[in-house]
């Protein structure tokens, strides 16, 4: 869980048997790996300079395996492409890609990124809704606005 938001490590127990807390047994019993996930690593509405190119960066996780594909729009997803991948592809670690985008006019734009590992598992258009939010693994639709540079 501590990937989905901050957390601060105050003591770290090793055991060799599995351990029963309020955290795993109460609190979040459902929360066992995380899903395959993308992120921008760029602001929320964040403003970008006309022309370009600009270099749109990211990153893709899975709990399940590694990450073998990602792929991106910048079109709000009407297409898409297969984003360079650099980094090592760990097990269960981000995977850092990157696209070229070089866009055509001003105003809102819709950057999206989906991720498949190597379970074949690819993040889905849209997710059902769990009850406390955990578990979201749906293409996040990031804004993004073109201004003149």
């Amino acid at each position: 869980m501590g990937i989905a938001s901050i957390k601060w490590l105050g003591d770290l127990e090793v055991a060799t048997t599995k351990l029963f807390t309020p955290w795993n047994t109460l609190f979040y019993p459902e929360v066992t790996t995380q899903p395959v996930k993308s992120a921008f690593e760029l602001p929320w509405n964040a403003t970008v300079p006309l022309p370009g190119p600009h270099v749109v960066r990211g990153r893709s996780w899975s709990g399940q395996g590694r990450i073998v594909r990602v792929e991106v729009s910048l079109d709000g997803g009407t297409t898409w492409r297969e984003a360079l991948h650099h980094g090592a592809h760990l097990v269960k670690a981000w995977l850092p890609w990157h696209v070229n985008w070089a866009p055509r006019h001003t105003g809102p734009h819709v950057l999206m990124a989906r991720a498949t590992d190597e379970t074949g598992t690819t993040q889905p258009s849209v997710t059902v809704g769990h009850p406390l939010g955990y578990h979201f693994d749906a293409v996040v639709r990031h804004p993004v606005r073109v201004v003149s540079g």
